[in-house]
Parts: structure tokens; sequence; C-alpha cells
């Protein structure tokens, strides 16, 4: 019966779908929820596209007509598969976004998988063995059968297994707080997780790397299963700190709110921004010199994730985009981090002479400091570094870059203060991670002896 096909053919999907899941998670991070409902759609014609797409191709080397002839419907069928499959991309909640899963969790979910399958096995045997039973003390009359309780029970079995193997695969250890500094080329991305549940990023462009949100970003955040980013700060306007927000937005990753500096300049890229927003419904915030954002959590102990606004002032007394940059201090149990945007040494004089920075660090330094304009000359200046003071200063910069990022003179001036610095170029991505009073650091490359 037809009905009874369609009901096979969707179970066969789920199964094979099912089967497959743990690899398409290692690898792409996320599956199709209707992948299934699309095969059914698209399986059916298959094989008249390879019937006709080898017999078409065959009999084009002999008669191009005749080919033509026969390969025009696979056309068609291919206009159709596209048209569907954009279709259910399209559609609300399309994508799951699981995460990389451990090696580990996949052994437990293929042994649970097949657990389940032999379970079905005897099931079947024993439903079998009823029934052939059952036909016997008729004498031979067909006896039918309603859905039995244990047909029912099974049911529920196989689903609630089901449940628990998708959600085993899905789970990940209560993270820790971290600070990451991706390594997007020559521009500026980096990551922090709260620990808490929320997920924020500062900046995420290039002017080296193409299509930075879709082969940088979106599979770092899909690796980790995270499938939303709560608050996206944006320093300034440059492209080298944009295309990956202007990328992953256009794309529909949800950004719950997007700040900038209240004294950003408004150029075009800010009006495509701004229109981008409007468009996705992200909500755009800004700030000024002394505004805070918080964020508090923790099951047993409570704990806070803060940003504050080191700079600029509105008005601002500069003009320029990277002299207007949003100037971060991030603190959260005793870690606190500067991230610097794309500012020179005037606006790191202004912010000494205003003492902003001894009223952030608490105890006289911070521990990480994100080094101004990619490691610029005209940024880093000896007294700035000097009462900062970090314990680690990242970089991110290009290889090879035009603008011979970090500059030669800046790295001399951490060098000669004896303070330690990690880039980019060299490591790679860069994670810090601060649990109990300590900074852990992580390269992606390994250090070179």
């Amino acid at each position: 019966r037809p009905h009874q096909r369609a009901v096979s053919a969707l179970l066969w999907g789920l199964f094979l779908q099912m089967a497959t899941l743990p690899l398409v998670a290692y690898y792409y991070y996320s599956v199709s929820v209707y992948g299934v409902l699309l095969n059914i759609l698209l399986l059916p014609f298959l094989g008249v596209l390879l019937s006709l797409g080898l017999i078409g191709g065959f009999l084009g080397c002999v008669w191009l007509p005749v080919g033509a002839c026969l390969l025009n419907p696979c056309h068609y069928i291919f206009y159709y598969y596209e048209k569907m499959a954009s279709f259910f991309v399209s559609l609300p909640g399309a994508e799951w976004i699981i995460g990389k899963p451990h090696i580990f969790q996949i052994m437990i979910y293929y042994t649970g998988l097949f657990l389940v399958v032999l379970r079905l096995e005897q099931w079947g045997l024993e439903e079998y063995e009823k029934h052939q039973l059952a036909i016997e003390r008729v004498s031979g009359r067909f006896l039918h059968q309603s859905q039995s309780f244990g047909e029912g029970r099974m049911r529920v079995f196989v689903s609630l297994a089901c449940v628990i193997l998708l959600f085993g695969l899905q789970w990940r250890p209560i993270q820790e707080f971290e600070v990451v500094m991706l390594s997007v080329g020559q521009g500026d991305g980096l990551f922090v997780d709260s620990g808490m549940g929320k997920r924020f990023l500062i900046d995420g462009g290039s002017t080296s790397t193409t299509e930075l949100g879709k082969y940088t970003l979106l599979p770092f955040l899909k690796s980790r299963g995270i499938a939303s980013i709560d608050i996206w700060f944006l320093t300034h306007m440059d492209e080298d700190h944009i295309s990956g927000f202007i990328d992953l937005a256009a794309g529909g990753y949800p950004i719950k709110t997007l700040v900038l500096a209240r004294a950003v300049e408004q150029t075009g890229k800010y009006d495509q921004i701004l229109e981008l927003c409007r468009r996705r419904h992200i909500t755009v915030r800004y700030m000024t010199t002394k505004d805070r954002i918080a964020v508090q959590g923790g099951l047993v102990q409570k704990k806070e994730v803060s940003f504050e606004c080191l700079g600029p002032d509105w008005p601002s007394l500069f003009s320029g985009a990277n002299e207007n940059s949003l100037v971060l201090g991030l603190r959260y149990q005793g870690f606190e981090a500067i991230f610097t945007g794309d500012i020179g040494t005037e606006q790191e004089d202004a912010m000494l002479a205003e003492k902003r920075l001894s009223e952030f660090a608490r105890d006289g330094r911070v521990e990480l400091l994100k080094a101004a304009h990619h490691g610029s000359n005209g940024s880093n200046g000896t007294e700035w570094l000097s009462v900062v003071d970090p314990v680690l200063i990242v970089i991110s910069a290009g290889k090879n870059n035009r603008y011979h990022h970090p500059g030669k003179e800046a790295v001399e001036r951490m060098d000669g203060l004896k303070l330690k610095h990690l880039c980019t170029i060299e490591c790679g991505q860069i994670s810090v991670r601060w649990k109990d009073g300590k900074m852990w650091v992580e390269r992606y490359k390994a250090e070179k002896k």
C-alpha cells in the first residue's frame, strides 16, 4: 500500500540519519533536521537521474543532439533538487547545531544504538512467534490482532532511547571562563565564554581572509555547539573588524545584541550594519565611558562577568575610526583584561591622564591585554604598557601583511619591559582560561624551540 511504503521509507530514512548523525556532527558540527523528509521527496528521482545521465552521456559522445535530448530532463531534476533544498534550509529550525562530539561520546552512541537495534530484533522474533502460535490455535484461520500492549511499550522504549542517545551526543561538560583570540589573518576577532551559558564576540573581521564568517567564525562556534551569540561588540567600522559580523548576520546566525561605541564613526558600513540589524531583529546598544554591561550566574557560587567602557568619551575629543575605537575592560573573578581596538598612543595617553586604568585595575595590573592596532608602532606606548603591566599581551595580525604588523618598535617596547606577548602569526588561535585564580594559556600551534 502507498501509505505503508511511505511510512517504511520514513522509518528507513530515520534509521540512516541516526546511524550517520555522529559522523556528520564530528565533521560538520550540525545536522539537517528535515533531511529525512527531504530525502523522501528527492530519492524517487535519483534512479531516473542516474539512468538518463549515464545513457545521455554515452550517446552524446556518439551523436550530440540525442545525448542533449536525454540530458535535458536532468537539468530540470537538478533544478527541482536545488529549489527543494533551498526551501527546507529556509524553514525555522532547519539546522540543529550539535557541536563536535568527543570520540568517547561517539562510541557510547553507537553502542547504545546497537543495543536498541538488537532489542528491536529480539522483540520482532518474539512477536512473530506469538503470531504463529495464535494462528495454530484457531486451526489455520488467520487471526487479526490489534496493536498489543507490548508493541506500544516498545515504541516508547525506542523513542526514549533515541532521545537519550541524541542528547548524550550533544552533552558538553560545564564550560570554564575563557577568552580566545581567533586566528583571522590580518584582522581582529575575540571570543569570550562566560562559563555561565553566555557567549560574546569582540570584533571579527579580516582583510586577508575571504568569507571569514563562513569559513572561520561559524565553524568555530558550531564546533562548540554554540547556536547564538548573546552580545557582539564591534570596536569600529573598519573592514578588518566587521566583515565576519556582516557574514554571520546576513546569513541568519542568531545574534541577540550588537554593542557599538557612542562615538563610532558613522560611515557607509555603519549604515549597512544598522540596516542589517533592523532586518535580522538584532538589538543595537551604545556605550560611552564608564558604561557597564554585566552578566551574573553560577549554580553554587555567584559569579559575574562584566564589560566596562574605558573609552571613547561622548562627545569625543578625537576624530577618525581608529581613534574612536571602543575600548573595553573585562572583569571576572579576579581576572581583568583590556581590549583596545585600533587606538593609538594619543588615546592611550588620554586614558592614562584620566586615571581610568587605576580605577579599573584594582590590583594595579591586568592579566590580559589585546595589543592595540595589531601591535602597531603607533600604538602600545611605553608608558601605557608599563602602567597596564599585563601578565600576557596577545597580538592579532596576518602573516606577511603589508602593514608589517606587529611593529618592530612596539615589540621592542614590550620586550624592554619584559612583558610576555604572543601573536597569532606564530601561535595561531590563542586560548586563555581562568580557573581558581590561575591563568592557563593554550596555543593552537606548538611553540617553536
